[in-house]
């Protein structure tokens, strides 16, 4: 990332540990989980594609959690997404 995709984040460009990433995918209680630390004032967006074809659309899957600083955890994902692929964006301000 550069510097100013760093900044816009609120993560530390300084810091390797510091990065917008999903830190976990898995299914609890029958639904999908997606974990992410979250950074208080910044909105994200959560995507899912089924297949990595270039041309496969990415689909937004609708907010689940509030992130206001640490973990943010987004469940009840559909169960027709517990199989794809995902991606974690920094919404535009």
């Amino acid at each position: 990332s550069t510097d100013l995709q760093e900044h816009q984040a609120g993560t530390d460009a300084a810091n390797p540990a510091s990065r917008l990433e999903l830190a976990a995918v898995g299914v609890e209680n029958g639904g999908g989980v997606l974990r992410f630390d979250s950074v208080a004032g910044r909105q994200y967006r959560l995507q899912y594609k089924l297949d990595l074809a270039a041309n496969a659309p990415w689909t937004d899957l609708p907010q689940t959690c509030m992130p206001t600083g640490g973990m943010c955890t987004a469940t009840g994902l559909p169960g027709s997404v517990s199989a794809a692929f995902y991606r974690l964006r920094l919404a535009a301000p």
